[in-house]
C-alpha cells in the first residue's frame, strides 16, 4: 500500500477528533490562527521485514498548532491541546484497513517551535505510528 493511503487515513481520522480547534490540514496552515496541520516527515520506514513480505512499519509525521500568542492563556493551552489530541489518538486508534494492524503511537512532548513577528506562535509534536502490514 502507498504512503498516500496512510496519510489520508490518518488525516481523515484526526479530523474526527471533536476537541480540535479547527480543521486539520495536510502540509499547510490556514492564513489566520488557530490553525492545525499534519505533515508527513518521510515515507514508511520498514523496521522488520518477514519472509512472506509482511512487515512492521514506522510512519513518522508531525502535528502543529498555530495560535495567536497575544495572550498568556492561549499560549498555555496550546501544548495542552496537543496533549489532548495524543490522548485521544491513544484511546481511538485509526482503522488502517484490512491488511494493516495498528500497534501504537509514539510521540515527543509538545513544545513551542516558532514565534513570529505578528504574534503568532507554532507548537508541535512529532509522532511515529507503528503498524503491521500483511502482504
Amino acid at each position: 500500500m502507498s504512503d498516500n493511503t496512510i496519510w489520508r487515513i490518518l488525516l481523515d481520522h484526526l479530523n474526527t477528533w471533536t476537541g480540535k480547534p479547527c480543521e486539520i490540514l495536510y502540509d499547510k496552515f490556514e492564513k489566520t490562527p488557530p490553525t492545525m496541520r499534519m505533515q508527513q516527515l518521510t515515507g514508511t520506514v520498514v523496521e522488520r521485514k518477514y519472509v512472506n513480505g509482511s512487515f512492521i512499519g514506522l510512519y513518522p509525521f508531525a502535528l502543529s498548532l498555530r495560535i495567536d500568542g497575544q495572550d498568556t492563556e492561549t499560549r498555555l493551552s496550546a501544548s495542552d491541546k496537543l496533549n489532548e489530541l495524543m490522548e485521544w489518538l491513544d484511546a481511538n486508534p485509526p482503522d488502517l484497513g484490512d491488511n494493516r494492524t495498528f500497534y501504537r503511537f509514539e510521540a515527543t512532548t509538545p513544545s513551542q517551535s516558532a514565534i513570529y513577528d505578528d504574534g503568532c506562535e507554532d507548537y508541535g509534536v512529532t509522532v511515529t505510528m507503528r503498524y503491521y502490514e500483511r502482504s
